[in-house]
């Protein structure tokens, strides 16, 4: 078998989406309009995105000045979100326009918080990890923390877990089972990976084939199709593949420091540094990648810090967060659809026109402007029949110049 990394065989143009920069942490809500939350290291707290409306802050009731460090989304409730502090847990339900702090149960040292997961088949049931670094009597232990009522009360539960010669064990990421929320992946430094399948009372070791203990794994992935198959990242050997629910790994072809990884429709994407393309995807399980970079220009040092993805809108944008910034690549489902809502307004077409007019920028319109088209006499004639006949008689017809399947395929 001959594994192979494909490079410039399709293109993928990403776009700035005028964020801060020095993303932290990057999830997406599917919400009605999906929105984007994120954390930077420019800029303290949480702020929202959504697509023609630019970045908010979302942050009140956050400490002034507090760094977030991880994000995750209620996903049978996404205006509900959790953000990992510090020292501190805090929670939101009304999508960022207020925080509460949720960290009852917390050891009184806590540990950085850095990984949050939400029960897909149970919201009550959060899963954090930490740095590990004030954990007190459990030293050598992997950092990890549950709650059973939706954030309300935690408990340590890494009591039954191995124990490392290392001091700070931290946990980088969580996957849950999308069919079993008892079964559940840690992934993080010196453990590499960790599995569950009693809800946390009890962890086994499930690295075999990334390495023996020091293996450091940054970030894990599955597939919700057929959740015996996983991917985890590994910050010294690149991307693994599991058939068999963590209890083998083999490498595949893709050897780069991981440092973000996101499965969707049968899609594995990895980020990656050290190589001149930092975003590599794959549809075959890893044995062939593709480049998927064009456009996703990073500055000295730049590196893509996490990736998510928005099947809720129909335009299905992939996001970046990197060091220099959230950015966003669309497939364009009607031309001025500015909101991916698959309807055309009159205002949305005015947008259109600015464009045209140099009055405003192509942000305003990203979803509903395809990738790499000036606005011409062309779109905006098709922009104002789409208006007025409906988007569905125009899709059929688009050139396929205009959609971003590059990495989709």
């Amino acid at each position: 078998m001959v594994l192979v990394l494909v490079r410039g065989a399709y293109a993928h143009t990403w776009m700035p989406t005028g964020s801060p920069t020095g993303t932290r942490a990057l999830v997406v809500a599917e919400t009605t309009p999906s929105a984007v939350y994120a954390s930077f290291t420019s800029s303290s707290g949480v702020f929202r995105f959504t697509p023609g409306a630019g970045w908010v802050a979302a942050s009140t009731g956050l400490p002034d000045g507090t760094a977030v460090l991880t994000l995750a989304v209620d996903p049978t409730a996404p205006t509900t979100l959790y953000a990992g502090l510090a020292n501190s847990i805090f929670k939101t339900t009304d999508g960022g326009a207020t925080w509460n702090a949720a960290a009852i149960g917390l050891p009184d040292t806590s540990p950085a918080i850095t990984a949050l997961a939400v029960s897909p088949t149970d919201s009550q049931i959060v899963y954090a990890g930490g740095t590990g670094e004030t954990l007190g009597e459990d030293i050598g232990k992997a950092s990890l923390l549950k709650s059973t009522d939706g954030g309300e009360y935690w408990r340590s539960i890494n009591s039954n877990s191995p124990t490392f010669v290392d001091e700070f064990v931290p946990t980088w990421a969580f996957v849950i089972d999308p069919t079993d929320a008892s079964i559940v992946y840690a992934a993080g430094d010196v453990f590499g990976v960790l599995k569950t399948t009693d809800g946390g009372a009890t962890w086994s070791s499930s690295h075999n084939g990334i390495g023996g203990d020091g293996a450091w794994v940054t970030a894990l992935a599955i597939d919700a199709s057929r959740p015996q198959f996983l991917y985890a990242g590994s910050e010294q050997f690149g991307v693994f593949k599991s058939l068999d629910a963590g209890t083998s790994w083999r490498r595949t072809a893709l050897h780069y420091e991981i440092t973000g990884l996101l499965f969707y429709s049968g899609r594995l994407y990895a980020a990656v540094y050290g190589t001149n393309s930092p975003i590599y995807s794959s549809s075959d399980m890893g044995m062939t990648w593709h480049e998927c970079s064009a456009g996703l220009t990073l500055g000295p040092r730049g590196r893509v810090i996490a990736l998510a993805i928005d099947p809720a809108t129909e335009a299905v944008p992939l996001y970046a967060g990197t060091t220099d910034g959230v950015f966003a690549a669309f497939t364009s489902p009607c031309v001025s659809d500015c909101n991916g809502d698959g309807q055309v307004s009159v205002d949305e077409v005015v947008a259109l026109l600015n464009i045209a007019l140099g009055a405003a920028y192509p942000l305003t319109c990203q979803i509903g402007l395809p990738i790499g088209k000036e606005v011409d006499i062309t779109l905006l004639v098709q922009a104002v029949n789409n208006a007025m006949d409906g988007c569905g008689t125009q899709r059929a017809q688009r050139p396929p110049s205009i959609r971003l399947d590059a990495c989709r395929r």
